[in-house]
């Protein structure tokens, strides 16, 4: 007893195009066996017409996007100030520059932590709180100084808040404040979650 049953390769709407297998059952109760049979003309160019199909075809690109794209030649600034139409990220205020170099300290401190920061003695009596810890950072961006600015209520708190803040020894400082010595607040927070 011999079947025959499409094989779905590709669909393209309703049309279904593929070889056939033929299934041929070898006795009662036995599993069906199947053999390809090499598909005919009309299917293999019925699949290279449903690829090219679709295919994605290049999207044209006007003249001011090719413009766009070319990477434009770098100018390097001789022996003064730097050019701060050649990197955007020169534009910044003084201000939004000392705020990026706070976010800068605060995220590497962030990486650094990890559970066992939290004073036992303050997990313990479930002391909780905020210190603020004041970080000087000299013209190459080495951390030179930490100090407590303000206390977060506990002194094994604020301890711990300089010693996890003291780990950080490098920042990366934006260029508008390059050459030049500055200081920078971070908040350390302890709290701990209900239980």
């Amino acid at each position: 007893m011999r079947r025959l049953y499409p094989i779905c390769l590709v669909t393209l709407g309703s049309l279904c195009l593929g070889a056939q297998a033929t299934l041929v059952h070898a006795g009662v109760g036995a599993a069906p066996i199947a053999r390809m049979v090499a598909p005919s003309q009309e299917v293999v160019r019925a699949k290279q017409v449903a690829r090219a199909l679709h295919a994605k075809k290049p999207a044209k690109r006007t003249k001011a996007a090719r413009k766009q794209q070319r990477p434009k030649p770098v100018r390097l600034a001789a022996l003064g100030a730097p050019d701060f139409a050649l990197y955007p990220g020169m534009m910044l205020t003084e201000e939004e520059a000392l705020k990026s170099l706070e976010q800068e300290l605060s995220l590497k401190v962030g990486k650094k932590i990890t559970p066992s920061d939290y004073p036992d003695e303050a997990r313990r009596w479930r002391w909780t709180g905020t210190a603020l810890v004041q970080v000087r950072v000299d013209a190459e961006g080495m951390v030179a100084a930490v100090e407590l600015h303000r206390t977060s209520g506990f002194r094994v708190l604020d301890d711990q808040a300089v010693v996890m803040v003291r780990r950080v020894s490098k920042l990366f400082v934006p260029f508008r404040l390059r050459g030049r010595e500055h200081a920078v607040t971070v908040p350390i927070g302890f709290y701990l979650k209900q239980t």
